[in-house]
């Protein structure tokens, strides 16, 4: 016979759930206080009180740095690489995602056409979410500035967009081309003149060969579009050389 230390009854070992913390091997409180503490606990969660002081504790610095130092560690990525491969996880995620998080319990296209979700994807853009504190704007002139690959990225969907009548409908364009930044930026790479580096690219464009304008097509899916940028159509070119050359062919 065992007493609970919650309830003060003295009931069988089996009333108890097992224990190594305890030298008898059995918890100190039985399972009927065990259920309804745990109820308790569920119920106060729900409270705007408990929200609040959750939210406030979070928020502190030593707490976000705890976390995040936890979450770099191999132990967490193991654990929560095995919890998302799980048919459990899988399924609450899609259902959160139709659900949207929101009460009307529309899908999550519908959610992101109303006022709230404008308005916070707004501020998000705003504040940007990195380290520098810049807008987004900023971030990306900068990101446009120093990176070649993001600039060679953003100039090829421009490109390629202006060229579509609908646009690309959100498709990436290494999609529609069938070929990756890596492999433009390789086979540009292998065409470069003297003087050419990534880090002056401006000073030198992405130029057709077979001008773009003997092109003729109103959708991704054409043969003609494909031909129109098919890497082998592409080279490097001197900028004053590609405004010179006009609508002519070049080798």
């Amino acid at each position: 016979m065992k007493r609970c230390v919650r309830c003060s009854k003295l009931l069988k070992e089996k009333d108890f759930n097992a224990s190594k913390a305890n030298s008898d091997g059995l918890n100190k409180t039985c399972i009927n206080c065990c259920s309804k503490a745990k109820l308790f606990r569920k119920s106060y969660r729900s409270t705007p009180e408990f929200k609040k002081k959750d939210k406030e504790y979070r928020s502190r610095p030593e707490v976000q740095e705890r976390k995040k130092s936890y979450r770099s560690t191999p132990e967490f990525k193991k654990k929560d690489k095995e919890r998302k491969s799980t048919p459990e996880f899988k399924k609450k995620a899609a259902e959160r995602a139709r659900l949207a998080y929101h009460k009307e319990g529309s899908t999550v296209k519908e959610y992101q056409k109303t006022p709230e979700f404008k308005k916070k994807a707004a501020e998000r853009a705003r504040l940007a979410y990195h380290k520098e504190g810049s807008t987004v704007k900023e971030y990306q002139k900068n990101k446009y500035k120093n990176n070649p690959q993001y600039r060679v990225s953003i100039n090829m969907s421009s490109q390629i967009r202006q060229s579509l009548k609908d646009g690309k409908g959100g498709a990436a364009w290494e999609k529609l081309v069938g070929y990756s930044l890596k492999d433009l930026m390789k086979h540009l790479e292998s065409l470069f003149e003297d003087g050419m580096t990534w880090e002056n690219y401006g000073e030198w464009h992405i130029d057709h060969r077979k001008p773009q304008s003997w092109f003729k097509y109103d959708s991704y899916d054409s043969i003609i579009f494909k031909e129109c940028w098919a890497i082998e159509n592409l080279q490097p070119k001197w900028a004053s050389e590609n405004i010179s050359k006009g609508n002519k062919y070049s080798d």
